[in-house]
């Protein structure tokens, strides 16, 4: 076939269409970066907050009380604790409920219904908040550099 023949003027407008349907099932499968960049920021806050948390059971079993304001955290806790969302900057809200129990709040850019253990953060979008209780921390083991006597 000659270049610009009826035939394969054809078989490169077929190529180029195949090739567009294509892109575009990619991008609604996987949806578009844009959107995969949301769901990445979300799962950080998922875990930015899952940290949190853990911070807050381990001050609430060492002092025997709630902290204040997540900003007492921040000295104590290894790894550092990221106590602002990654994209606006705006600080996590934490709201003390009761002697044992609070409530984190940040607003997510989509929803996410997480299964099995991480079902408890799952989140609409938009603004939620996660009432939490907090939990005894397993203390490990304190052994002792003396040897038992014989």
């Amino acid at each position: 076939m000659k270049a610009g023949s009826p035939g394969g003027t054809r078989l490169l407008v077929a190529a180029i269409l195949v090739a567009t349907m294509a892109v575009g099932i990619g991008l609604g499968l996987l949806g578009s970066p844009a959107v995969e960049r949301d769901r990445r920021l979300d799962a950080r806050r998922r875990s930015e907050l899952r940290a949190v948390a853990r911070a807050v059971d381990v001050y609430w079993n060492r002092v025997g009380a709630l902290p204040l304001a997540l900003r007492v955290l921040e000295s104590s806790a290894e790894p550092k604790l990221q106590l602002s969302d990654p994209e606006s900057g705006e600080p996590y809200s934490y709201q003390v409920l009761a002697e044992d129990s609070y409530e984190l709040c940040t607003s997510f850019s989509t929803a996410e219904q997480l299964q099995d253990e991480g079902a408890f953060w799952s989140h609409p979008s938009g603004s939620h908040c996660f009432r939490i209780a907090v939990e005894d921390v397993p203390r490990e083991p304190v052994f002792s550099s003396r040897r038992p006597s014989v």
